[in-house]
């Protein structure tokens, strides 16, 4: 890939037709999208608890993302969890 990196938080990772934008504009190469375990944990929690989400719909969604962008994935702090 090309372009410049760009961190993409919860807050634009939640929104469908949002992500959605941005991650065509990322196939697209015009930039390089990266987020943490921590921030897709977020993702998770809001779209299922907050925006009631069948939990299956949001693993197919994160897992998808993880697929397409496999680079993307970065180390955020030091405290982990999981999925």
């Amino acid at each position: 890939m090309t372009g410049p990196v760009v961190l993409l938080d919860a807050c634009v990772l939640v929104p469908y037709p949002l992500v959605s934008a941005l991650l065509t504009r990322a196939e697209h190469e015009l930039f390089e999208p990266r987020w943490s375990e921590q921030i897709l944990d977020e993702v998770e929690r809001t779209l299922t608890a907050k925006l009631s989400v069948d939990p299956d719909r949001a693993r197919y969604r994160l897992n998808h993302m993880e697929a397409g962008f496999p680079e993307s994935s970065v180390l955020g702090s030091s405290t982990s969890s999981k999925r």
